[in-house]
């Protein structure tokens, strides 16, 4: 899988094989039986988490339609792209509620205090570190250095994937 992607007519080339990535089945797990994912616009390559639509690097997901739900797990180096394609999406109402999968890095002013603080209704931050699944082996991978959370956005995320994420991790309601 290429690095490279389309963005605003330019090629952005990820900053590190972290961007290459993929959910854990766990979490996978607890989506496909608590809340069906409709739209993966982030997919990797012999992946079907949207049940809808699974855009891969060669598609360009931010171009391309999304409907119902969405779960995000963005290139790490271009998160505030993908935090603000989610959020004019909720926006217009083209879907329902996202997922985005990112670090938790709680001290960023950028995304995280400019994009995640003031429009997540829900952030889930995982009991130990996360480890994701390497694409090219389908291997389970080392953990990140840091810890990795999944905001949430639009509509109220079920209860009983509140009870999933509550059991294996905090789950944190905002409040503006």
């Amino acid at each position: 899988m290429s690095n490279t992607q389309q963005q605003d007519g330019e090629s952005f080339y990820a900053q590190a094989d972290k961007d290459t990535w993929q959910t854990p089945p766990d979490i996978l797990e607890a989506f496909e039986k608590f809340d069906p994912i409709h739209t993966d616009p982030c997919a990797g390559p012999n992946t079907s988490i949207g049940r809808d639509f699974n855009w891969t690097i060669n598609h360009d997901g931010l171009s391309c339609p999304w409907v119902g739900t969405a779960f995000v797990n963005p290139p790490f180096s271009d998160k505030g792209t993908w935090l603000a394609e989610v959020l004019s999406r909720i926006e217009s109402g083209e879907i329902e509620r996202a997922y985005v999968l990112l670090p938790d890095s709680t001290d960023v002013q950028s995304w995280w205090h400019g994009q995640i603080v003031p429009n997540a209704n829900y952030v889930w931050f995982s009991e130990g570190r996360v480890k994701f699944v390497d694409p090219e082996t389908g291997d389970v991978g080392k953990s990140p250095t840091g810890g990795t959370c999944i905001s949430m956005f639009g509509s109220e995320p079920p209860e009983s994937l509140q009870a999933w994420f509550q059991d294996n991790g905090w789950l944190v309601q905002t409040v503006r």
